[in-house]
């Protein structure tokens, strides 16, 4: 039996070369984009399953991976790399210090900005995470090669 994703790639493969929409989009920049949808809804579900347990959301586990590779973020840089909306940040980021893995304070060079830091038992909860969030974005990678993903993400960061 054929699956719904199935069935929507093989009805796009069908679709003549070259025909766009009525606005000039050609098909393959649909295509393109079903297609990236799809993988970052499939990574979403292997994050899930990876942090699940863990008692934080993939959203919260994206907001302490970002803090691992800085010494701080404002809120708009975390809802960035959680890709929600600024007043989901604030109460992700209020039950991240609730839970004592990130702390605020108020950055140094402009005492109106608050900054969020990763604290140590966010470390140590990262880390535990590591394992499992490094499989499945390994998994969900598939055979894409490292330089490949690197041309993608040079390409869309030019956008």
């Amino acid at each position: 039996m054929e699956t719904g994703s199935q069935a929507v790639h093989q009805a796009r493969s069908q679709l003549r070369p070259g025909l766009g929409s009525p606005n000039g989009a050609p098909d393959v920049f649909r295509e393109l984009a079903a297609r990236l949808r799809e993988r970052a809804a499939l990574l979403d579900l292997k994050l899930r399953d990876a942090v699940s347990g863990s008692g934080i959301s993939v959203e919260q586990w994206w907001m302490l991976d970002c803090l691992t590779r800085v010494e701080a973020a404002s809120m708009s840089e975390l809802s960035a790399a959680a890709q929600t909306p600024p007043p989901t940040t604030t109460r992700m980021v209020d039950r991240l210090t609730e839970l004592a893995l990130v702390y605020r304070a108020l950055d140094e060079r402009d005492a109106r900005r608050v900054m969020v830091r990763i604290a140590p038992r966010g470390s140590a909860l990262w880390e535990e995470l590591e394992p499992a969030t490094s499989a499945a974005l390994s998994e969900w990678s598939g055979p894409l090669q490292e330089w490949q993903a690197r041309t993608v993400v040079e390409m869309l960061a030019s956008q």
